[in-house]
């Protein structure tokens, strides 16, 4: 069985008073894709960020690869949080896309500018924007906005992608696009998915195990606990 990447215990997230988060245990393990479905307020998106860094817990534990997710030891680099309405900057998809490449320190530093161009053309072919590369990012529809948000995310070849409601805004032919790419990114590596979403049609779509949020909390129902022996496949 794969090992474990995020592991979540005794975590609570408070917004004031109020209880958002709570939950006794959660884990995902490498290669699995784990969708949060539930109503809108359920704590999926807080959950989404708190394991990306962007919320800190009021108690618990979040721990990334074995160690505690605070410890700014390089490893944030291999997270990617996308939002469910992604900011795009002005200029082409494919500036958008090589932002995160140009902006990183570290492993992608000494890219060559051929290879970075290879690394976002074949970003672009994931989602099926190959196209699209000399247009202008804003005015896009919002299905291939989020397309360009997930292939400026998956350039970064992260090793936790947490996609919060991937296809919110995505068109009929936009979320198939969506979900084949995910489910392609995830083929052979280790990538870990975690996404939320409110259509349990659709989660189930992307997802090998599927959790229920219901007030921050765990709750019951199918697919709540367990692993398929074989993880989905893109369509053919």
């Amino acid at each position: 069985m794969p090992e474990l990447l995020v592991e979540v215990r005794d975590l609570e997230i408070r917004y004031g008073e109020r209880v958002v988060v709570s939950l006794d245990r959660f884990e995902a393990r490498r290669g699995e894709i784990v969708a949060l479905l539930g109503p809108n307020g359920s704590g999926k998106t807080t959950l989404l960020k708190a394991l990306g860094g962007l919320v800190a817990p009021s108690r618990g534990e979040l721990r990334f690869d074995g160690k505690p997710l605070a410890e700014d030891d390089g490893r944030r680099a291999r997270r990617v949080y996308v939002h469910q309405a992604p900011y795009l900057l002005a200029g082409s998809v494919f500036r958008n896309v090589a932002f995160g490449l140009r902006a990183r320190s570290g492993r992608h530093a000494a890219l060559t500018r051929g290879a970075l161009r290879d690394r976002v053309e074949a970003a672009l072919e994931a989602v099926g924007l190959e196209a699209f590369a000399h247009r202008e990012a804003r005015a896009l529809s919002g299905g291939e906005s989020q397309r360009v948000a997930l292939a400026r995310a998956l350039v970064l070849e992260p090793e936790l992608l947490l996609l919060d409601e991937p296809t919110a805004a995505a068109d009929s032919a936009s979320k198939p696009r969506i979900v084949e790419a995910v489910l392609n990114a995830r083929r052979g590596n280790s990538l870990c998915v975690i996404l939320s979403s409110h259509e349990a049609e659709l989660a189930r779509s992307f997802a090998d195990r599927v959790v229920r949020l219901d007030e921050g909390r765990i709750g019951e129902g199918p697919g709540v606990s367990g692993i398929p022996a074989s993880p989905k496949e893109p369509p053919r």
